[in-house]
């Protein structure tokens, strides 16, 4: 990639022709698309993640991979979904090591993250009921396969429709759509299983 300067920038410019520019070399071209994404790297992140600095972790490092490789993007290819191919990586391998040093430590209680928002309450009978819930959850997703988990955190945290998910994970929609189908069932399953050992 050439050495960026600010020479070529048009502050005007779409987003195409700022990813073009900054190829050219333009700095500031180049600042301008992290202010595009970087808080929507972030919040993807932080919805797979559930910590505030692994997210903000993913976001450095998306652009800094962006940084070096982004003379082979091409166009027509769709510049977010590209991006978000390689933000969404990065969540998976930081997801990874989170679940190797939670299980090295222990803490089988946040191999997951708290991705799950339950409703808050007063009643303690209630918020214990919520707290169960939450666990059961985190367990079930925990047991997912990769492309499960990855589908299914893309389409309930980052709220990508399955278009956007196929292309970030390089798959059919027909797959995007079976593997959630299949990950969704899946969950029920283990929440099932977990409620009869319970029992």
């Amino acid at each position: 990639m050439k050495v960026l300067t600010d020479r070529t920038y048009d502050p005007g410019a779409d987003e195409e022709s700022l990813v073009r520019q900054a190829q050219d070399g333009s700095i500031a071209a180049f600042e301008q698309i992290i202010v595009l994404y970087q808080k929507r790297i972030f919040k993807m992140a932080y919805g797979y993640l559930k910590n505030q600095e692994d997210a903000k972790e993913v976001v450095q490092e998306t652009f800094l991979r962006l940084y070096k490789a982004i003379g082979a993007y091409r166009e027509g290819n769709r510049f977010s979904s590209w991006l978000y191919r390689i933000a969404t990586n990065l969540c998976v391998d930081q997801y990874r090591k989170n679940k190797l040093r939670s299980q090295r430590e222990g803490d089988t209680d946040n191999l997951v993250g708290d991705h799950y928002q339950v409703a808050e309450t007063e009643d303690p009978e209630l918020h214990m009921a919520n707290e169960t819930m939450k666990t059961q959850i985190h367990q079930a997703v925990s047991k997912l396969s990769k492309q499960e988990k990855k589908v299914f955190m893309l389409k309930h945290f980052s709220h990508m429709k399955y278009q956007e998910i196929a292309e970030v994970m390089d798959i059919s929609v027909g797959t995007v759509k079976s593997t959630h189908h299949r990950a969704v069932t899946n969950l029920k399953k283990h929440i099932q299983a977990q409620d009869g050992r319970a029992s």
